[in-house]
């Protein structure tokens, strides 16, 4: 922060005598620069202070002091603001020990009369991993109107960026210079500056190093649109990065309901592994807004771009080819186009949109309309201005509405210009003269015929049409001194130049010839920033009647039409002429009359009364959905709470339920008529194991307010468990002694299975577990199980079972007979072999 004071006469130094030097100036501009010194202190001194003096005398008699705020002395540099263009200031170093101040070399430099752009500091107010926003301020237009602005970035290396980089224009309308700069690559250093351009050139500001974040999901651009017709469009996206896994999917999602649409709304997936893709979206309704999104997927998530809205045609239009411009000239130039087709729909009238603002001109701008009906046709534009940059585009109408042509841009060549000239402070002024003076800066490339000043006391803006003199004095620096002005009295004037182009005007500036002292006169009375509750009232003092405002500021009242010292009042501390209160303890949406007043010893002044309304502060009630009680299989109770009624009375209050998940437009509605601010419904005939969505309202003259909808599910319906169920027996492998058998149960009755197996018996036909039983640890529900120790030639009856806790499920009965034991042949059974 520089601290600017005027200083008092300084004690010249006796033996403070640190070694000081006056640095180069640099960055000079119209009305600031940048100054610079130095101070080597020698051993014993003590500097306090340091930093640039300056003035607008030579002598430096009365200056400006600027302390630096760096630790260091022996290099530093100061900024200089609020001096005037083109005009000779003088500076030097200095030091202070608090009692005598040093001073290094005078040097000198000269604002310019204009100059480019100069820019403030550069913000970034918001940062992602490929995207950031930027704004800044413009110091300086450069004493000319901007044509364009905006910022210019680049990765980082390789030099300053430039217009000749990548550019985001920021419109000449917009109230703040900001702009989001997209599309950027994650994890990477971007250099990002501000820059604008008027007639002077282009001007930069300070560069700015920004580092978007990191990713591990996909990073998508915003959505390229490539083509459309009325129920399709061919949109084009890219990936910025993959993230941090392999890419699994990607396309486009889209909704004509949610504007951020996702995955889980419509959605098209293309294919390949291109980090550039098109998607069509088609059979789009007509008339109908979507919102469209580029995304990509991989293990980590799912990565969007942002969101791009298309809105279907309701009608067909004519399309057109682009304008192309020839013949250049300096106030002219030629322009042609066509129309390609008019889509069914004779074209009633074609021609051309300028402007030299609006990149994409269109009929609210310059319209110039071509007779005819030709598919092609051509016109002169005239009455351009020379050395102008025009956006230029042909339209056509029909039945159905106005179609337009590609934009193109043409730059009027140089010519003769109005001369510039610019209007000096007036001075000398007394009750009835002054001494006007004036400086032409440039002829226009021809001769001045006739320069002066024009000046009226009614005529903010005055012309060569109002009270002029022509000053015949040659030079381009010229005076006249003025009489016979009315005493009392407030003037505007401006400097005049002529020639063959036309007649220029220097800035105009206002003065106030010496009044006799009487009562003060206050303006007219205007009010801003009205809430509920407060406003700001301001005024002007037109005359002081030549004497001290001992007190300024408003009356007012809800009451009296006409408001005296009597009704309330805001006193203004406001210094100057202006009056300014600001008023509060008002009534919301309420009449109020106010005037203006100054008082000086003459007497006080009274503005007109003027009407004002306190802003209404009713809203729409707050409500809250609170959490789903007493859930059953068909029944719930919910319950909401109604936090603020809006300052007005609620009319109606309840719940909306449905199975959509926006149970507002898709459900079920019940009011509650129970007074309260909490209230619950007791909701029946439900489905069992359904899930629900919820939410609370209330509604008062101003509206419905929603609480946030609740999800719950329904209980299940009892479920009632029954034995098991097991099939038939698989009987398999029967030798003398062991079976296999197999059996599968098709059903655990509801309940899970704790035991299972196989009952047998050679004696019971129908087993029971009280006979032979064998079981089985498999947790399928295929049982198996080998039936070993049975006795030979032997029937068996045999059963499955399955036990789940509440009962026992048996197969049906099987029977089966264990094969013939075959014997070892003995020494008996071995014939002799005498026998033989």
């Amino acid at each position: 922060m520089l601290l600017m004071t005027a200083c008092e006469k300084d004690t010249e130094p006796s033996n403070f005598a640190p070694g000081l030097s006056t640095g180069a100036v640099s960055e000079v501009y119209r009305m600031g620069a940048t100054l610079s010194g130095g101070v080597r202190k020698s051993e014993g001194t003590v500097v306090k202070d340091f930093g640039i003096l300056y003035s607008e005398l030579q002598s430096m008699v009365e200056y400006t002091e600027v302390k630096a705020t760096t630790a260091d002395p022996v290099s530093f540099s100061v900024s200089v603001q609020g001096l005037e263009p083109g005009k000779d200031y003088y500076y030097c170093s200095y030091a202070s020990s608090g009692y005598s101040i040093a001073k290094g070399e005078i040097k000198s430099f000269r604002t310019t009369d204009s100059n480019v752009p100069v820019f403030g500091e550069l913000q970034v107010s918001y940062k992602d991993e490929k995207s950031f926003t930027v704004s800044t301020t413009i110091i300086d237009e450069g004493g000319s109107d901007l044509i364009l602005r905006g910022f210019c970035w680049k990765l980082s290396g390789g030099g300053e960026p430039t217009v000749s980089d990548n550019v985001s224009n920021v419109s000449l309308e917009a109230s703040a210079f900001t702009a989001k700069i997209n599309d950027l690559t994650p994890g990477k250093e971007y250099l990002v500056c501000a820059y604008a351009i008027n007639a002077k050139g282009v001007g930069y500001g300070k560069s700015l190093l920004v580092t978007t974040h990191t990713s591990t999901v996909p990073v998508v651009s915003s959505i390229n649109p490539k083509d459309s017709t009325d129920v399709s469009i061919t949109v084009e996206a890219r990936i910025l990065s993959r993230g941090e896994a392999l890419l699994t999917e990607k396309g486009f999602c889209w909704s004509s309901e949610s504007q951020t649409p996702t995955t889980a709304n419509l959605k098209k997936v293309v294919e390949g592994d291109a980090d550039t893709y098109n998607g069509v979206i088609d059979e789009l309704k007509p008339a109908t807004t979507y919102y469209i999104r580029a995304y990509a997927i991989n293990e980590q998530g799912t990565g969007y771009g942002d969101v791009f809205v298309f809105t279907t045609p309701a009608s067909v239009i004519p399309e057109l080819a682009a304008t192309t411009m020839t013949e250049i000239a300096a106030t002219t130039a030629k322009a042609a186009s066509s129309v390609i087709t008019d889509n069914g729909n004779t074209v009633t009238e074609r021609g051309f949109c300028l402007s030299k603002e609006k990149m994409q001109p269109d009929i609210n701008n310059i319209k110039i309309k071509v007779d005819g009906t030709e598919e092609s046709f051509v016109i002169v534009l005239t009455q351009l201005e020379p050395e102008a940059t025009y956006y230029i585009r042909s339209y056509a109408v029909n039945e159905k509405g106005v179609g337009y042509g590609e934009a193109n841009l043409f730059t009027t060549l140089k010519e003769v210009k109005l001369p510039t000239v610019t209007t000096s402070e007036v001075v000398n002024v007394s009750e009835t003269a002054a001494r006007f003076a004036g400086t032409i800066v440039s002829d226009g490339n021809s001769e001045i015929s006739s320069k002066g000043f024009c000046w009226s006391s009614t005529n903010t803006t005055p012309t060569v049409n109002d009270t002029k003199h022509e000053v015949t004095a040659s030079g381009t620096n010229f005076t006249y001194d003025v009489t016979n002005l009315a005493a009392g009295t407030k003037y505007y004037i401006c400097a005049y130049a002529i020639n063959v182009k036309g007649t220029s005007y220097g800035e105009v500036k206002s003065f106030a010839t010496d009044v006799a002292t009487t009562a003060p006169a206050v303006g007219v009375t205007t009010m801003s920033n009205i809430t509920e509750t407060t406003a700001t009232a301001s005024a002007e003092i037109t005359s002081t009647g030549g004497l001290t405002i001992s007190e300024k500021g408003f009356y007012y009242s809800s009451t009296n039409a006409v408001p005296t010292a009597a009704d309330a009042k805001a006193v203004s501390a406001v210094s100057g002429n202006m009056i300014s209160s600001s008023l509060s303890g008002l009534s919301a949406n309420t009449k109020y009359y106010i005037r203006a007043y100054a008082i000086n010893s003459k007497g006080t002044a009274l503005g007109a009364v003027e009407e004002f309304m306190t802003a209404d502060d009713r809203t729409i009630p707050t409500v809250v959905t609170s959490d789903v009680t007493n859930i059953g299989e068909t029944s719930a109770r919910f319950s909401g709470n109604i936090t603020s009624d809006g300052k007005s009375a609620v009319t109606s209050k309840g719940f909306y339920y449905g199975t959509s998940a926006n149970p507002v437009n898709d459900g079920t509605k019940r009011e509650v008529t129970a007074d309260g601010t909490t209230f619950v419904y007791d909701v029946t005939n439900l489905v069992a194991g359904t899930k629900y969505y919820v939410c609370a309202y209330a509604a008062n003259e101003k509206g419905v307010g929603y609480g946030i909808v609740q999800m719950f599910s329904t209980d299940p319906p009892e479920q009632v468990v029954v034995a098991p169920t097991v099939g038939k027996i698989t009987i398999s492998n029967i030798g003398e002694h062991a079976a296999s058998a197999l059996v599968v149960i098709s059903s655990d009755g509801g309940a899970a299975v704790i035991e299972k197996g196989f009952c047998y018996s050679s004696v019971n036909k129908i087993p029971a577990l009280s006979d032979n039983k064998i079981t089985s640890s498999d947790e399928a529900m295929n049982v198996a199980a080998d039936l070993i120790g049975l006795a030979a030639e032997t029937r068996y009856y045999i059963r499955a079972y399955a036990n789940n806790g509440i009962d026992i499920g048996y197969s049906p009965v099987e029977e089966f007979v264990t094969a013939t034991e075959v014997k070892e042949p003995g020494i008996d059974d071995i014939e002799s072999p005498d026998k033989k």
